[in-house]
Order: C-alpha cells, then sequence, then structure tokens
C-alpha cells in the first residue's frame, strides 16, 4: 500500500490532478475516472491480461478525459453547457440540457470531429509525460478508439469489431458500468451492459462484467479509490521536472477557452521578473510564477457559457467563484505543489473584499498573493484594478513590459522545431485562438483557400490533425508567445 504521508511519484501527481480536472469537465465526481481505472484493473486481471495492458489500460482510465478542454467550446455552442450536455451525453441522457437539438442533423456527425479532437489531444498529452515506450506506444493506439462502438456505429472511424483497440474497449466499458451503476444502481447499470453486447461492446467483455461487475462496483466503491490507484501506477521512465509539469497543467487549462491560449503562461512570465522587481527570494519567486500558471486549473469545470458572460448573473458568478477552490483541489492531489496551489487559490481575491472565493481583505492577503492577483489581472486583460494593491500592481505592470523570457524555464524549446513561415506563424497565432478560416481570411485579408492551405501545412509541418492538439504542440515549440 502506498504511504499515505509520503508524496507519490511525481508522475503520479500529474496523472491523478489531470483525472481530477477530467472528471470535474466532465460534470463527473472525481473519484469517477480512480473508480474506472480499478474495474479496468478488475477485468484486465479476469481476462489474464499482461503487465502492460494492465497498466495502460488503467492510464487510459485515468487520462481519458483529459482531451475534454481541447472540444469544450464546440460542446458549448453545440449543447450549450458543455459540462452538463457532456455528463447528460456520458449516461445516456439527452444533452441538449440547454439548447435544442440542430434540425435535421445526426448527432454522430455533429460529435465525430469533437471526438477525434478529444482522443488525440488524450495522446498528446500523454505524449509529454515521462512515460516508458510500451504505455506511450498502447496510449497512442488506444486513445483514437474511446468513442467506437462494436458494431460500427461509434466515431470517428466508425470501427467495427476487432478493430477496436481492446484496451480501448476495457475502458469504455468499465467506464461506462461506473457511470450506470451511480446514477441508476447495479442491477439496471449490468442490464444496460447486457444490452450493449454485440451492438456497444464486445460480447466477451460483456459476459465477463455480467459475471464480476457487481462485486467490483462493490469493491472500487470501497474507501479513496485514488489512493488505492496508486498502489499500481507505473513509475516514470525518466525524471519529470516539475516546471514542466506546471507548464503543461497551464496549457491544458488554457484550452478551455481559445481566446485565451497563453495566459497560463503570460500569467507566469509576468510573475517571473515582477517577484525579481519585488526582490522575493527564490523559494517564493518559483511559488509565485508557478502559481500563476496554475491560477486558471479550476475553470475546467465551469460552462464555456459561464466562462464567456461580459454580465453573468448571480447563479452564474457562484460558478466562477468556484474556479480558485477547484484549482487548489485538483492540485491537492499533486502534493510536490503544495504551496503553489494555496498561493494559486488566492488569484481572484481583492483587498476590499470583493474578491473570491474567500472574501478576504486588506492584510489577510500577503504580499506574494497581491503580487499573483495583479499578475494575473494583466495577463487576462482585465481593465478594472479596484482592489488590487497599488504598489504591487505598479510592479506587475513594469514587468509586464519586461522583455524576455520568464526567469525560470518553464518549457524547453525541441530541438526538432519545424521551419514556419512568417504567413503561417500569422495564421497560427488567429488558430489557436478558435478562428475559423473565414475569420482568419478576413482578419488577414487572404482568400480562406490560402488560409486552408497554410493551415494544412502546418498541421503536416507540426504532426497534428485538429487546432487543439496544434496549440499544444506550438505552445510546446513556443511557435506562439504570450
Amino acid at each position: 500500500m502506498t504511504d499515505p504521508n509520503k508524496a507519490p511519484p511525481r508522475l503520479a501527481q500529474m496523472i491523478g490532478t489531470l483525472a481530477f480536472a477530467g472528471d470535474l469537465s466532465m460534470g463527473q465526481p472525481v473519484d469517477h475516472s480512480p473508480r474506472t481505472a480499478l474495474l479496468a484493473r478488475a477485468l484486465c486481471r479476469a481476462l489474464g491480461l499482461d503487465a502492460d495492458t494492465t497498466a495502460t489500460a488503467q492510464l487510459l482510465a485515468l487520462l481519458r478525459w483529459s482531451g475534454c478542454t481541447a472540444n469544450a467550446r464546440e460542446f458549448s455552442d453545440l449543447f450549450g453547457d458543455d459540462v452538463a450536455g457532456r455528463a447528460a451525453l456520458i449516461s445516456g441522457r439527452n444533452p441538449f440540457v440547454a439548447r435544442q437539438p440542430p434540425v435535421g442533423l445526426p448527432l454522430g456527425g455533429l460529435i465525430a470531429p469533437l471526438s477525434e479532437m478529444h482522443c488525440a489531444t488524450v495522446a498528446t498529452l500523454a505524449g509529454r509525460l515521462p512515460l516508458a515506450a510500451p504505455l506511450r506506444q498502447g496510449i497512442e493506439d488506444a486513445a483514437p478508439d474511446f468513442f467506437e462502438q462494436w458494431d460500427g456505429s461509434g466515431y470517428p472511424a466508425a470501427k467495427r469489431g476487432e478493430e477496436i483497440s481492446l484496451t480501448a474497449q476495457i475502458v469504455t466499458i468499465c467506464g461506462d458500468l461506473e457511470v450506470w451503476g451511480r446514477i441508476y444502481g447495479t442491477t439496471k447499470a449490468l442490464a444496460l451492459v447486457e444490452a450493449g453486447a454485440d451492438i456497444r461492446s464486445d460480447p466477451g467483455l460483456v459476459r465477463q462484467v455480467l459475471a464480476h461487475g457487481a462485486a467490483w462496483l462493490t469493491e472500487a466503491a470501497a474507501g479513496d479509490a485514488w489512493a488505492r490507484c496508486l498502489a499500481d501506477l507505473p513509475a516514470a521512465a525518466s525524471a519529470f521536472d516539475l516546471d514542466a509539469a506546471v507548464t503543461l497543467l497551464g496549457d491544458y487549462a488554457d484550452l478551455k477557452t481559445p481566446a485565451r491560449v497563453g495566459e497560463a503562461r503570460k500569467a507566469g512570465k509576468i510573475a517571473g521578473h515582477a517577484a525579481a522587481i519585488a526582490g522575493l527570494d527564490a523559494v517564493a519567486s518559483t511559488h509565485l510564477e508557478r502559481a500563476a500558471m496554475l491560477h486558471g486549473l479550476g475553470q475546467v469545470a465551469v460552462p464555456n457559457a459561464v466562462l464567456d458572460m461580459s454580465a453573468p448573473s448571480e447563479a452564474d458568478r457562484e460558478q466562477i467563484r468556484l474556479i480558485p477552490y477547484l484549482t487548489e483541489r485538483a492540485l491537492s492531489r499533486f502534493p510536490d505543489l503544495a504551496a503553489e496551489a494555496r498561493l494559486a487559490s488566492f488569484a481572484f481575491e481583492r483587498l476590499d473584499g470583493s474578491g473570491y472565493h474567500r472574501g478576504l481583505r486588506g492584510t489577510e492577503i500577503g504580499l506574494d498573493a497581491r503580487l499573483l492577483q495583479c499578475c494575473v489581472a494583466l495577463a487576462r486583460g482585465e481593465n478594472d484594478t479596484a482592489g488590487l494593491d497599488a504598489d504591487a500592481l505598479a510592479r506587475a505592470q513594469v514587468a509586464a513590459r519586461a522583455d524576455g523570457a520568464p526567469r525560470r524555464a518553464a518549457a524547453q524549446v525541441m530541438d526538432a522545431r519545424p521551419s514556419v513561415t512568417a504567413r503561417e506563424t500569422e495564421v497560427l497565432a488567429l488558430l489557436v485562438t478558435g478562428l475559423s478560416n473565414k475569420e482568419i481570411a478576413r482578419d488577414l485579408q487572404i482568400a480562406p483557400r490560402t488560409v486552408g492551405t497554410h493551415v494544412e501545412s502546418l498541421y503536416r509541418k507540426l504532426d497534428v490533425t485538429n487546432r487543439a492538439t496544434a496549440t499544444l504542440k506550438a505552445l510546446e515549440l513556443r511557435l506562439i508567445e504570450p
């Protein structure tokens, strides 16, 4: 068993944080993915699968929803509420909870490109983790098949039968079992699994679940599911630099709202310079810069429609107020970032008590938190400076004008940086903000077909297939700068 008084390996902390945030973004309880991983482990063992396949299935179960920030805006446009809509979708209910469905358009056709974006993002995020080669390859092979179905009615590629990765099938049926068991009870959950034989799932997997699923559900629900997952997670193939982990989490959170891509890195850059101007020591400077990059992690749980509101209602503001709280909660699975998580949770407090989520005032807010609030406000382009510390704001404003890279190397530029033309760079800078080809063409005053050619060239050079993965790769290679 894992020692509860000892921080788990850093890779496990990262996976746990992504699982926590992913569950929030899907409108699920935060132990959904850990429970699914426990069910997947049990099913793999019942099938007599080898250790690498079992480990891959567990990792897939924990990382499966990490792609949800990639298409949150598109799901928001489709369902009106991306979080509630997806929660309804995976529970088998009507996902159009806040908007009427498009007339005459099949749901599968609408979701297929979004599922491809999701799956590719999971593989891309996993590629930035220090996983052993067999596990990374297993995830890359299985991730595209998360939403495929045994009879070929799934998406994005309409694969059927044994064309679908076995590990993806295992994770999918275990995810179904966890959701249905929690919502409808064990008896109905097993009946739904049985009804999906030869349609949704491999009948062989269905037989195993029918034989053992009730006991597995009881076992998965017992105790702290995440703590039990920790015991079986694989070791990192190489050291996992803490700044690389912070950068990845910041990029992941920024995908939620494309118009804010690079905001986490920008906040970190300003904070690094502000810490030097304020004369903070090395430890405090490090905490401040990392906290600035992590400040928006909790937004993954808030519907995009709410995040984009210029005048949110009181109910909407209550959801927004949860962002710093959920940031700290998601990072509770990352003990190595405990100090940064605590500081990040103060990012939206204000001296006059008008901030959130604690509503602190004056001297209740330390210097480092005051600097953080100013750096975040400047990175987010906020014009309202009411409640911000005047001295801290002045330092942050000087820091925001500073040239050069952040004081800490938040991410390394890869040696294989592709050759991107000046025009492609202009297109890329607009593409990552979520603009369509027509909108990019209008802004650059060129033909949409020309934009399409540039986008295809960018995807080829970056070895990606969609906007979200292009964004992650462009940030990683610093082809776009905050």
